[in-house]
């Protein structure tokens, strides 16, 4: 809204109070106008002059002849009406471009890093899929229930199967101790030579016959 249309109404309101404006050209008259408020600060010091007599006296008079210059202009001749809001239309189109436009910060480059399809692949990791997350959540569940679970080796000596932490001082002890190690052998050996009664007898037999044969040769 042309800010001298307002001030040329509050003007000629102020000389003729009965007459009635077209709302719908001056919006501006309704109460619920965002420039209403506007013309009644010009209408209240229109009121004060003429209240006080001004000193030019005809401020008012011309008040009507800017009145009917405006009216013609801005009312009867769409044209002009037309040309300013396309003028307001490029301004608010320059506006926003001048805001979108990237602000000049003024920094200054010290170096440039030139990254290649090889620096890449080896930097970048392939994105992990959430089935392979899941997978490796329950490897990595397995692994530490196997972790938390007591390593064992099996004795040289005695075949039994000792835990980790204990191997080394099992190792130790029978290894320093020769007449166990020797008993341990010569029981090995006993249980390898001890045969059954009927295992006994054929073994016998064989020595035996083979005795006899010979003799007879």
């Amino acid at each position: 809204m042309n800010r001298e249309v307002i001030r040329t109404v509050a003007k000629y309101a102020v000389l003729d109070p009965d007459r009635k404006f077209d709302r719908v050209r001056f919006d501006f008259l309704d109460e619920a106008n965002e420039f209403h408020s506007l013309y009644k600060q010009y209408f209240q010091q229109y009121s004060n002059v003429a209240a006080n007599n001004y000193p030019d006296e005809n401020i008012l008079q011309r008040a009507i002849v800017t009145y009917s210059d405006i009216y013609k202009k801005e009312v009867c001749d769409p044209s002009k009406s037309y040309q300013k809001r396309l003028e307001l239309t490029k301004l608010i189109d320059q506006a926003r471009q001048a805001r979108q436009e990237p602000e000049n910060w003024g920094f200054i480059v010290l170096e440039t890093i030139e990254f290649f399809n090889a620096d890449e692949k080896r930097l970048l990791q392939k994105p992990i899929k959430l089935n392979e997350f899941k997978k490796s959540g329950f490897n990595f569940q397995s692994t530490r229930n196997a972790s938390n679970r007591e390593l064992l080796f099996k004795s040289p000596y005695t075949g039994e199967m000792v835990p980790a932490g204990e191997f080394d001082e099992h190792i130790l002890i029978h290894g320093q101790d020769s007449k166990r190690r020797k008993q341990i052998e010569k029981e090995k050996m006993n249980e390898k030579s001890n045969l059954d009664d009927e295992g006994a007898s054929e073994n016998l037999q064989r020595l035996i016959m083979k005795r006899v044969q010979a003799e007879d040769d």
